[in-house]
């Protein structure tokens, strides 16, 4: 079993994120340079239903623009 965790997308929710963190929010996504697009997400899981994946077991696949690595470096404001 693979899974995979975006961080901040462009949809609809996007308004009820920035809602709720902020200016926080918004420069943490300037940080990396933009949110991530739908597709985006949409072709790491294609792949991930692709038979290119057979060897991919157990993963949880973070599509976050870079966000986790500044977050690890202490660039984020959390």
């Amino acid at each position: 079993m693979n899974s995979v965790s975006p961080a901040v997308v462009s949809t609809g929710i996007l308004d009820d994120i920035e809602a709720a963190f902020g200016d926080r929010m918004t420069r943490n996504v300037a940080r990396v340079g933009r949110s991530g697009h739908p597709e985006e997400i949409a072709e790491v899981i294609l792949y991930l239903l692709s038979a290119e994946s057979g060897w991919t077991k157990g993963q949880d696949i973070t599509i976050d623009g870079g966000m986790s690595a500044l977050g690890t470096s202490g660039q984020l404001e959390l």
